[in-house]
């Protein structure tokens, strides 16, 4: 598919016995050699791989899956046309005399300045006792912001320039990574003339979020009615240049809740994590033995310390130790990658006025400045490689680096200082994994510490557990916690997948790791019933018991309900569970002011720990605090698109408490409706 050559694929077809229709489609559709985001010599041969293939596949009698790979070929012209509005509309713009590199760098002073004004504006907000924790800040119309939303804001808008302008101007080089053409000084009236180009550049964004969205998550864009369309515009329907038509991006939101969920959960946790650690290291002296050390032996910053603190926290993993690589890299080689770039950065800003913006540096300089911080020259240009802006980045925060023609580095200082290195690499390692099949983003052997956490939280509890390994008839059979509760025997399966870090791509992929994960948890499970010498021998409480597949992860995420009948649950919660209560929080830094009970009773029950992994309260919760809110993107003066999304909203108490009144409200009945079914079947029983 990558040649776009319908005879290859042809071919190929036809040397193998059988073909899985639907499969195929799945490929195509998440193939970025099937997407032209600016036109080019091979969109005829695309479009002509398209049709013989649907074709083709209406002949083999799979008209279902012809007519899905017809649906997705107009899905992609109408995708594609957008991006032709886009970069049609830029050379209307007062910039349209400008070349593509002046309009970047142009685009940099103006966000340097922009940035300037954040700063000051929280400083602001910080003397004036807003609070260092979360300062809301006055953008220059009135509006209160989130100084992260701005700052994400002013990010995306640097990156959606770069990429527009690299689509534009075809600025990849053979591996992907975009080469910034470099150019003379700018002047003011350059700057002076970007200052509407966000409008493009952000339609650029959200449209491309759609495109995704649509191609890996199971999205759908639908034509807006005239009706739709008259009230998105108001009054002025009808004028020249005004919208008179557009799509709406509608959401898979059962598909989507339980990834957004879980990577909202994800930044509670790592903020949290990260204050208690934060005050722990304080109060010790890092180990420094040499920059040329890689930690435990020397720790570069604070920064370092804490990413290797939170991979333990998150993962279960010692970063520092752990031989398994991820892209060419070890754990410990990313984050001292990153580690030593910041510090680079901060030195470099010392005594500086203002904190810059950006930083230009010559390759080699940085390749010096890493091989000097412990990693060798080969791992050195690797991790540039990885963290330069690349035709896949989802942001500057895991891609803080812009390559220039000249040979040159540009660093984003601003995505560098206020990121957090632990959750940078997850998702640099989680992007990196989804664009090569032989890539993982799973952590090797689970983490034992964790398997060991959970397998001793059980036996602490005085439960009846075990993790036995057998084999059997030629196959293996590993079990990481068995637990014999009540009337449930719970097969867990602990897991350490990375996580999406919001962006569909990565959600799809992580997804396909769910799908194979419940075949792996249901094999153990269905092992139990064929072989009742496992239990006989290893755990012999669990005879006769219902058997209750589960997937634990490491990191949070669960879903509401089973999936093909295998509960998806997390260790916070799991743990959670056996305190027997849960403080909750409303609004950013509230102090507790809701405390949940996670059981019916004084002591827990089994059938308590059944609700709780079927129906995890963090997820009930958090279904109350997102809502969802929309951006348009311009196709053209008169062609629209509102891309919906989800976002979190903080919670009053009154509001928080509401919820919780719910939820126990909701468990009760589920409760009641278990037992009267129990008595029914009693009763049934002592009928017969």
């Amino acid at each position: 598919m990558k040649d776009t050559s319908w005879a290859s694929l042809k071919a190929h077809l036809e040397a193998i016995a059988t073909f899985d229709g639907e499969k195929l489609v799945e490929l195509v559709r998440i193939n970025e050699s099937m997407l032209f985001k600016h036109g080019g010599k091979g969109l005829a041969a695309r479009d002509e791989l398209l049709s013989q293939l649907a074709a083709y596949l209406r002949a083999a009698g799979q008209g279902d899956h012809a007519s899905a790979l017809e649906a997705h070929t107009a899905d992609l012209a109408l995708v594609e046309a957008g991006f032709a509005g886009i970069l049609k509309e830029i050379d209307t713009g007062p910039w349209k005399p400008m070349s593509g590199a002046t309009r970047v760098a142009s685009m940099l002073e103006l966000a340097s300045r922009e940035s300037r004004y954040l700063n000051a504006q929280m400083e602001k907000a910080i003397v004036s006792g807003e609070g260092v924790a979360n300062p809301m800040i006055q953008a220059p119309d009135g509006r209160r912001l989130d100084p992260d939303v701005a700052l994400g804001a002013l990010l995306d808008l640097v990156k959606n320039t770069v990429m527009m302008e690299a689509y534009r101007g075809k600025w990849f080089d053979a591996q992907g990574h975009v080469r910034v053409p470099d150019c003379p000084a700018i002047e003011e009236a350059d700057v002076q003339r970007m200052n509407g180009y966000g409008l493009y550049a952000n339609s650029w964004r959200n449209w491309d979020g759609a495109q995704q969205k649509v191609r890996f998550r199971g999205a759908r864009l639908r034509p807006l009615s005239e009706a739709e369309v008259r009230h998105l515009v108001g009054e002025r329907y009808g004028e020249p240049g005004v919208s008179r038509y557009g799509h709406v991006l509608e959401l898979d939101g059962e598909r989507e809740f339980p990834d957004i969920c879980a990577n909202e959960r994800l930044m509670d946790r790592i903020s949290n994590d990260l204050c208690t650690m934060a005050r722990e290291l304080s109060k010790r002296t890092l180990k420094h033995s040499g920059d040329h050390l890689l930690p435990p032996e020397t720790y570069l910053s604070i920064d370092e310390a804490l990413a290797v603190e939170s991979m333990a926290h998150l993962l279960s993993i010692d970063a520092t130790t752990s031989e398994q690589v991820f892209s060419g890299l070890r754990m410990i080689e990313w984050i001292r990658g990153y580690a030593a770039i910041r510090r680079r950065v901060q030195n470099d800003s010392a005594g500086a006025q203002e904190n810059a913006f950006w930083l230009r540096y010559a390759r080699a300089d940085l390749l010096a400045e890493l091989t000097a911080c412990g990693l060798s020259e080969d791992k050195a240009e690797t991790f540039l490689s990885h963290a330069t802006l690349h035709r896949s980045s989802r942001d500057l925060f895991d891609q803080p680096l812009i390559a220039t023609t000249g040979g040159d580095l540009i660093v984003v200082a601003y995505a560098l200082a206020t990121s957090l290195i632990s959750q940078v690499v997850l998702s640099a390692i989680a992007s990196k994994a989804r664009l090569d099949e032989h890539e993982t983003a799973q952590v090797e052997g689970k983490g034992e510490a964790f398997e060991r956490r959970i397998l001793e939280l059980f036996q602490h509890l005085g439960l009846k557990a075990g993790a036995p390994t057998v084999k059997l008839d030629g196959q293996t059979y590993q079990y990481d916690a068995l637990l014999a509760w009540g009337d449930f025997l719970f097969v867990f399966e602990c897991k350490n997948h990375t996580l999406s870090s919001n962006h569909p791509v990565a959600a799809y992929y992580f997804e396909k790791e769910c799908r194979e994960n419940i075949k792996q948890v249901k094999r153990l499970a269905e092992a139990l019933e064929r072989y009742p010498q496992i239990l006989e021998q290893h755990l012999p409480e669990g005879i006769g018991k219902t058997i209750v597949p589960c997937i634990l992860n490491a990191l949070p995420y669960a879903t509401t309900g089973a999936r093909d009948g295998v509960l998806f649950a997390d260790e916070s919660a799991l743990s959670r569970f056996f305190t027997g209560s849960a403080g909750l929080r409303a609004g950013v830094g509230g102090d507790y002011l809701v405390e949940l009970r996670l059981w019916q009773r004084a002591t827990p029950t089994a059938l308590d720990l059944l609700f709780a992994l079927l129906h995890p309260f963090q997820m009930h919760l958090m279904a109350d605090q997102l809502e969802s809110s929309h951006a348009p993107a311009w196709l053209s003066p008169e062609w629209m698109a509102v891309c919906w999304y989800f976002q979190r909203t903080s919670m009053t108490p009154a509001e928080m408490k509401a919820a919780v009144e719910k939820f126990e409200a909701f468990r009760s009945e589920w409760m009641q409706a278990i037992a009267a079914q129990a008595e029914a079947d009693e009763a049934q029983t002592d009928s017969a």
